[in-house]
């Protein structure tokens, strides 16, 4: 039997943070809240793209597409928005329960588990004999964000009246809701002369859902409010960084030194923080 929210006495602050950082891209933090209905905490997404090389044929794929053109030594980086969602109490009934049965933080299965991550690189794809031969030096490496929790209470309310609390100080939640990542480099031209090659990361922030929860913040002037029958969602942001990496000549065609190019991507992570479930059987 779920505690009617008029009975009640809750002291807590929703915090929302929503950050990304970058280079050679933009990326746009948001947060969405629906003043009546649902919870959603959403981390901006982040992209980045670079060029790399100073041979005709990266100046007009720079020009082109319009991204920022560099001739040698590049890092495309992008991170996905990390976002928290702190200080909140979270009430699941009965029906809710069985709603969200699946979910890993109600089943308290937390643990350290590391989020997605994905590498490559060129040397994987070296073309095969004949006159071209590999000569830039690039990777992709791309990591999943995580779902977090430190000091996350589950207090379950036992049919004989008796509660069970359980806390789970600063863990990890298990695979499923964190971040998936990818990574591929490919060998676009094969000619040592002007050489193309492509490394793309990809990295989902991590997310986690509950559905048909009651909420109730205590807010920062005081007064309380409540939210009845809900879906909470605390999602971090995704991360995609491209490199377009050529060689570097003299001017004349000649190379004159190999280029080092590399993709790096990483989704935000979404964190719950000194959040308490009350759940009742």
């Amino acid at each position: 039997m779920s505690t009617p929210l008029s009975r009640l006495l809750l002291a807590g602050v929703v915090t929302i943070m929503a950050t990304g950082t970058l280079v050679g891209g933009s990326a746009r933090p948001t947060v969405a809240a629906a003043s009546d209905t649902d919870l959603r905490v959403i981390g901006g997404n982040a992209s980045s793209a670079i060029v790399c090389g100073n041979v005709a044929a990266a100046q007009d794929l720079a020009r082109q597409r319009g991204i920022v053109l560099q001739k040698n030594n590049c890092t495309a980086k992008a991170a996905g928005g990390a976002v928290t969602l702190q200080n909140v109490d979270i009430y699941v009934s009965g029906a809710a329960r069985i709603l969200n049965r699946d979910n890993p933080v109600l089943a308290a299965l937390a643990a350290a588990t590391p989020p997605g991550v994905a590498q490559d690189k060129c040397e994987n794809h070296r073309p095969g004999p004949g006159p071209g031969k590999q000569i830039n030096k690039c990777w992709a490496l791309a990591r999943g964000g995580k779902v977090k929790l430190n000091n996350v209470k589950l207090v379950d309310q036992q049919r004989d009246g008796s509660t069970i609390t359980r806390t789970i100080d600063n863990a990890a939640v298990p695979p499923g809701d964190g971040g998936s990542a990818s990574a591929i480099c490919t060998n676009v031209v094969n000619d040592s002369l002007n050489q193309r090659d492509d490394c793309t990361g990809s990295g989902a922030g991590g997310a986690w859902t509950m559905r048909g929860v009651d909420v109730v913040v205590h807010n920062p002037d005081g007064t309380t409010s409540t939210r009845g029958g809900i879906t909470v969602e605390v999602r971090g942001g995704s991360a995609n960084a491209n490199m377009y990496c050529f060689n570097v000549t003299d001017g004349s065609g000649q190379v004159v030194q190999v280029n080092i190019c590399d993709a790096d991507a990483q989704g935000g992570d979404a964190t719950l923080r000194n959040i308490r479930f009350h759940t009742a059987a």
